[in-house]
Parts: structure tokens; sequence; C-alpha cells
């Protein structure tokens, strides 16, 4: 490619990902993500990890997400997790699980006061769709937020079983709630990038282990080292996760 094609790709943009409501453009080494939803406290969660922690995430340069509803940050440079797992050494694959447990013990290290976005925002779900609530102070009330949107055919006693299997005693700690390889960037064998903030907050400690795996893309057999990712792996809430989605509408 030539250095004037280049500077006018450069210009106009390449577009990386694009649906009904949200957009994401390469402008050389900027970012530029738009959207009618965009929410605010992705910039927030962005300028607040950075401050607090030493992941390597994007730099941002701009949040207009109010008025414009856009963000722009660093391009990362580097190859999606995703796209080059299947074929990295088990060496490297193992360092890479070792690096990732570290970025998760410095979420973890950050605990919280409540359960919702940064600044006492809401508390969002995403499922099939994103259902948003609270902020909640006990996880006994985001417990009722979760099972607020039962289906109205489930029967009382499954409501009452989900109710009583949800534990109201976890820490709450910060997370990502989107930890999965396809927002990973890595590069020279070591992870250059940890993108897409915008689900993230403050949780119930099970929150992340649960939500990386709703997330799955089984084809990537980086969810096989979730057990040298995560210092828990929360099996019994994870069941009980599969139970709740089977019965509310979201």
């Amino acid at each position: 490619m030539t250095e004037e094609a280049t500077t006018q790709e450069d210009l106009e943009g390449v577009v990386l990902h694009s649906t009904f409501n949200r957009k994401i453009v390469r402008y050389g080494n900027r970012i530029v993500k738009s959207g009618p939803d965009l929410r605010p406290s992705e910039a927030e969660t962005m300028r607040f990890i950075a401050e607090n922690t030493n992941i390597p995430i994007p730099r941002l340069y701009q949040d207009n997400s109010v008025s414009e509803r856009s963000i722009t940050m660093e391009y990362v440079p580097g190859e999606r997790l995703d796209m080059v797992w299947n074929t990295l050494p088990e060496e490297q694959k193992l360092s890479l699980a070792d690096e990732l447990k570290g970025i998760l013990a410095e979420l973890r290290a950050l605990k919280g006061q409540y359960i919702g976005s940064l600044n006492r925002g809401h508390a969002i779900d995403g499922r099939k769709f994103d259902f948003a609530g609270g902020p909640f102070l006990t996880e006994g009330s985001f417990n009722q937020f979760l099972l607020s949107d039962a289906l109205k055919a489930t029967p009382t006693v499954l409501r009452d079983i989900a109710l009583r299997a949800l534990r109201t005693d976890h820490e709450i700690v910060f997370t990502h709630s989107d930890f999965a390889p396809r927002n990973m960037i890595v590069k020279d064998g070591k992870i250059a990038g940890i993108l897409d903030w915008e689900y993230s907050g403050w949780y119930p400690e099970y929150w992340e282990f649960v939500k990386t795996l709703n997330a799955a893309d089984h084809r990537v057999n980086w969810y096989n080292y979730l057990g040298l990712i995560f210092p828990t792996c929360y099996e019994t809430e994870y069941i009980n996760d599969r139970f709740l989605g089977s019965i509310v509408r979201h």
C-alpha cells in the first residue's frame, strides 16, 4: 500500500465494526466508537482503570458521549486473542493465562460498596438484551432485580427456588463483565490491551466468571484455561445463572 493510499485511508477511516446502534471506525492511530446507546460510564471507567491500575487499555483522547455519543481512543496494534489463541504453542498460552490472572487480580483488588456502574450508575445484566436497574446497596436487592424480569408464565415455586439459590454474601469487586478473548489484544506474546469496558462496574465477585462463560465461543479453547486465569471458579453460581437465564425475558 502506498503512503498516499495510507494517508487517504486514515482520513476517511476504516470501519472495524458496524451495527444499527454501534459503529467503530479507525482513523490512523485512533479509534472512534459511536452510537445512540453508548454509555457515558464506559469513558469514565477507562479513566478510572488508567488511574488505579496497571492494566493495559487504550488511551482515552476524547469523550463526547453525552452530546455526540462518541468516544475517541488510541488504536492498540496487535491481534485479537480469540483469532490466534488456538494456533499458539502451549508455553505461550500458559504465559498469557498467567498474565490475565494478574490483570484479574488488579481488578478484584478494587472493592465496592454498591452494585452498579461507576459513580452510582445502573447495574446492567446483558443477555438477549440489556436489563438495567439500581444501583443496589445489597446483593439481596440485586438478586431481586435479576428476577424482576421473570417471564409471567414462570411458576411462583420456580421464582422462589431461584431467589433462595442466589447468595447474598459475595464480596463486591470491580468487574469488566465481558472478559472474553475477543476483547483482548495480544502483541509479541503479551497482552497489549483490554477493550470494551461498557458493561463494567461494581458487581458480586462471581459475576466476572459467569459473564465470561455466558459469552463463550467454545471453538476457542481459551476457556479450557479458566482454572488458571480465575482465582476461583464459581460453578454453583454459573449453574444458578443458567437457570435464571431460562426464566427471564432478557
